[in-house]
């Protein structure tokens, strides 16, 4: 059975796994290969002392890893490109700007974004974007969008509509068109 750590024991029971408390950051990253960040911080989680070679980061939000951490990583993947991902959820690329701290790491060389592969671009080309051999030091940045746990929340609410016998299911069919390009 696989050990997964944490910095905390919330989440026992709810996976297949052996699931030991660490005590702090620190020790859930000691020994680890990935080290996942999931948390609703605004401020940095991740030590760069705890990087190791071979180790792979990945973050919900930029956020959660420093500019320093990102220093020590051989390669660094984003999910999308800010302005695809806002324009997907509605928001428009102006205002994604502005409601960036001025003096966020991410909107400068070499973290800045546009600068960056995408999931699409590693995806894409593999051997430019991936990991060379197995010492390197790689990281993940999402965005922190939550739409997987809205999309997970709509599901799950329908199935429990469904089970009690309330409401019901639209045909797709409804919602998709061809929608003609201007």
């Amino acid at each position: 059975m696989p050990v997964v750590r944490r910095a905390d024991a919330r989440g026992r029971g709810a996976l297949d796994v052996e699931l030991v408390e660490a005590g702090s950051g620190a020790a859930a990253a000691d020994g680890v290969q990935v080290l996942v960040c999931a948390t609703n911080s605004m401020a940095p989680v991740v030590d760069p002392d705890w990087l190791r070679p071979g180790m792979h980061v990945s973050c919900i939000k930029k956020p959660e890893v420093s500019e320093a951490v990102l220093r020590r990583c051989d390669r660094v993947v984003i999910a999308a490109h800010a302005d695809t991902r806002m324009e997907l959820a509605g928001i428009s690329p102006e205002r994604a700007r502005a409601e960036v701290p001025t003096g966020a790491w991410w909107k400068h060389l070499p973290f800045a974004a546009e600068h960056l592969p995408d999931l699409a671009a590693m995806l894409a080309n593999p051997e430019q974007h991936t990991r060379q051999h197995a010492e390197e030091v790689t990281a993940y940045i999402g965005h922190g969008s939550g739409v997987q746990f809205a999309a997970a929340c709509a599901m799950a609410t329908h199935e429990a509509a469904l089970s009690a016998g309330v409401g019901r299911t639209l045909p797709d069919e409804w919602f998709l068109q061809d929608v003609p390009q201007v």
